[in-house]
């Protein structure tokens, strides 16, 4: 009986002692600053928290925030708001004062994916062309000009092994093995007249022009002489047409081809040097 009243006395003599004692409050600061990008501009709306503990807040007017409360010693401030790079910045807080933060966010750049193209342009040229420019004058020459056009899908189809085999198939034009070379005759077009483009590139010189060398569009050396001229044995060369350079084209080499059989439809660029021409577009 004694040692229970003894035990109660006792702990009312601890809680009486206790409430004697002073009590210590954690030591803590506040953290105030603002929150600009660029060339100054404040940064309004973004939240501020100190890492590890609920303390938060938005800044405001002219990018301003305080935060109250904060425990004293090294603490990190994290930033975040749409459109900028989330931020961390390091501040060493003192008790019962204010730590300044003056804090600048990024930019950050949003890269869109690719948009993915398809379909046909206006002039018909197809998706898996759209990369590049380089067909462009074909498919516009194919839209508005009254020659004959062939697309790759097109001389497939054709089922040809050599472009003597589509020239074959374009009315007007007359093809013949003469020897060893073939010689092309365009209804109302004397035989020297063609012309012959290679990318929009004038390959060989028409009638009348220099017979200086040309360069093959393989890369070869310059085809030399008179290009409607027949291939002849030489000690030193061979003559070439420009029909017996085209023959050595496939059909997959070809991305396009234009025939043209008569001086009113001709394309400006070949107007003037013949009466016929014939331009090809590699792939």
């Amino acid at each position: 009986m004694r040692r229970t009243l003894f035990a109660r006395c006792s702990f009312v003599v601890a809680l009486l002692v206790a409430s004697a004692l002073p009590i210590v409050a954690q030591a803590t600061g506040t953290i105030e600053g603002h929150l600009t990008f660029g060339n100054g501009v404040p940064v309004l709306g973004a939240s501020i928290t100190v890492t590890g503990t609920a303390l938060s807040t938005r800044s405001g007017e002219e990018g301003h925030f305080v935060i109250r409360g904060v425990a004293e010693g090294a603490q990190t401030v994290h930033v975040q708001r749409v459109g900028f790079r989330p931020s961390d910045f390091s501040v060493v807080v003192s008790a019962g004062q204010i730590t300044a933060l003056e804090a600048r966010l990024m930019i950050t750049v949003v890269t869109l994916d690719t948009a993915k193209v398809t379909g046909k342009s206006d002039n018909g040229k197809p998706a898996r062309l759209a990369y590049t420019t380089r067909y462009d004058e074909f498919y516009e020459r194919r839209k508005t000009s009254g020659g004959r056009f062939f697309t790759h899908d097109e001389l497939e189809k054709k089922a040809a092994t050599s472009l003597v085999d589509v020239f074959r198939t374009v009315s007007g034009m007359q093809i013949r093995r003469v020897s060893n070379h073939y010689e092309l005759n365009v209804a109302g077009c004397p035989q020297a007249s063609w012309q012959v483009f290679i990318d929009n590139i004038k390959a060989f010189p028409s009638a009348g022009e220099s017979s200086g060398g040309s360069l093959d569009p393989k890369g070869s050396p310059p085809i030399l002489g008179n290009p409607t001229a027949r291939m002849t044995a030489s000690n030193t060369q061979s003559r070439l047409t420009p029909l017996d350079v085209l023959a050595d084209f496939s059909v997959d080499q070809i991305e396009a081809m234009e025939v043209y059989t008569g001086s009113v439809n001709l394309p400006a660029m070949a107007r003037g040097d013949g009466c016929a021409a014939i331009f090809i577009w590699t792939r």
